[in-house]
């Protein structure tokens, strides 16, 4: 096979040797031939609704890939038992699709663990070079600048399949300089408690500044919070309804691996974000 060396200058693929051939392309990196053929090609719809595809590499980080429109949108059925439809993201105020209640519960867990600064769902589709494809279900941006693409999908579903799926997911964000995770769940007592505080993330639950500065004067050490109720001085609804935002936002510590409730322990967060 005759081949012939290409001039690496302004080349995608920079400080390695491309080879070709009347068949396909190659590049030499190290001592290991790459065919492009086995190279990923991402897929996305950008917000101007455009759509547009490049191959997996470090150049997909120019993009804007965090606001990427939902590539795909399965649409609820009656007879269906999965929940399809939006979920509010309190951090970046936006409406989030989702396919299912563990997608939705996912959602509620970046919401209130993660700082995040953007983030995406079914941000696109990943076709592998051996000819299977793949729609992961979220791209977050954090506050430290990483971007993470996440795979939602319980413990219990997770098939050899999925998993040899998942692995190559992986090995593509590695290419790209994404970070990269699969959620499957949290234990049952933590899921409860999340949830429960879920209904207290919006801003019409947020204490004012004096209640707040009321309730962080009282937790110079860690109190229950039926301690804090019964000393703030505050009416009953204002004071717990404050609490229970507080914890969802981590301006205050607690422990959800245990039953949430008036003899959970809450202590002053000093590495809260933002309120």
């Amino acid at each position: 096979m005759k081949t012939k060396t290409v001039s690496t200058e302004n080349s995608a693929i920079p400080a390695q040797k491309k080879v070709e051939d009347r068949a396909h392309t190659q590049f030499l990196s190290g001592d290991v031939l790459v065919n492009t053929r086995q190279l990923a090609t991402v897929t996305w719809v950008n917000a101007r609704g455009t759509q547009q595809s490049e191959t997996a590499g470090p150049g997909l980080l120019r993009h804007a890939l965090v606001e990427a429109i939902p590539i795909r949108k399965s649409k609820s059925h009656t007879n269906s038992t999965s929940y399809r439809g939006h979920a509010w993201f309190s951090q970046t105020d936006q409406q989030l699709w989702t396919e299912s209640r563990f997608e939705w519960f996912a959602l509620m867990w970046l919401d209130m663990f993660h700082d995040i600064d953007s983030i995406a769902v079914q941000p696109m589709r990943i076709d592998f070079g051996d000819g299977t494809h793949h729609f992961p279900d979220v791209l977050a941006l954090h506050a430290d600048a990483r971007q993470v693409l996440y795979d939602i999908k319980p413990a219990a579903t997770i098939t050899p399949k999925a998993a040899e799926q998942f692995r190559k997911t992986r090995d593509v964000c590695a290419r790209i300089g994404w970070g990269y995770e699969v959620f499957s769940g949290l234990p049952p007592l933590v899921t409860k408690n999340v949830k429960f505080l879920w209904n207290f993330r919006g801003p019409d639950h947020k204490p004012s500044d004096a209640v707040a500065r009321r309730i962080i004067e009282l937790l110079d050490t860690p109190r229950t919070i039926s301690s804090v109720v019964m000393e703030s001085g505050l009416l009953l609804p204002v004071v717990n309804t404050g609490i229970f935002h507080m914890v969802w936002k981590r301006q205050l510590r607690a422990d959800l691996s245990t039953r949430f409730g008036y003899s959970t322990l809450i202590e002053r967060n000093p590495d809260v974000r933002d309120a």
